[in-house]
C-alpha cells in the first residue's frame, strides 16, 4: 500500500498487506481525512499499480484508476479482494465483546476481550460443540458486528458475515486480528 499515509514512499516494505493465500489481501492502516492511497505489486516498482475505477467505486482497476480515498480519519482493515476485483476500508474496533450462544446472545452482557496491542483482541471462553458466536465492538448492540467469511474460513468480515462455530466441547482462546484480517479459536 502506497499513499499519504507513508509519503508516497514506494519503496517501504513495512506497507505490505497480508494473505491467506485465497485472493484476497488485509492490512490495518491509520488514515488521516482526505488520505488517498494505492496498492502496487511490487516494492519500489509504480508499474501494475491498482486503483479504484471511476466508473465503479468499491472496484479495483490497473489502468485509468483514481487513488483511493479516505473520508474520515481512523484506523481502518484495508481489505483488497482480487477474486472480484473490489475493496473496502471498514474501521476497526476500540474495544471487542464475544456474543453468542454461551451468553444466549444476550448483547448487553457480551463478555469483553482483551486488547494486546492495536487491532489484536483475545479471549478464553468455555464452548460446547454446538455454539457459535460473533463480535460486537459496543457491548448492547447490534450495530457493526463482525464474524466470520461465509467464503473463507477464518477471515474477519463486517456485512454478510456467518457466525463462528465452535470447533469443540473445551475451553479456547479466540483471537480477533485485524492487522490480519483474521478469527482463530484453538
Amino acid at each position: 500500500m502506497v499513499g499519504a499515509h507513508n509519503g508516497w514512499n514506494n519503496a517501504d516494505a513495512s506497507q505490505q498487506f497480508s494473505t491467506s493465500g485465497n485472493g484476497v489481501f488485509t492490512r490495518m492502516q491509520t488514515f488521516s481525512e482526505g488520505d488517498e492511497f494505492k496498492m502496487i505489486p511490487v516494492s519500489g516498482d509504480w508499474s501494475g499499480d491498482y486503483g479504484e475505477d471511476p466508473n465503479n467505486p468499491g472496484k479495483i482497476i490497473q489502468e485509468g484508476e483514481n487513488n483511493i480515498k479516505v473520508a474520515a480519519a481512523g484506523t481502518f482493515m484495508v481489505t483488497v479482494d482480487f477474486n472480484d476485483l473490489s475493496f473496502s476500508l471498514v474501521e476497526v474496533p476500540v474495544n471487542l465483546y464475544l456474543v453468542g450462544s454461551p451468553n444466549g446472545w444476550d448483547n448487553a452482557s457480551a463478555p469483553a476481550f482483551t486488547k494486546l496491542e492495536d487491532g489484536v483482541f483475545e479471549i478464553t471462553q468455555t464452548l460446547t460443540a454446538s455454539d457459535e458466536f460473533k463480535f460486537l465492538p459496543v457491548q448492547g448492540s447490534w450495530d457493526n458486528d463482525w464474524g466470520e467469511s461465509g467464503t473463507y474460513a477464518g477471515m474477519l468480515v463486517r456485512d454478510n458475515e456467518s457466525n463462528v462455530k465452535s470447533p469443540g466441547d473445551g475451553t479456547y482462546k479466540v483471537t480477533v486480528d485485524y492487522t490480519k484480517g483474521t478469527v482463530t479459536v484453538q
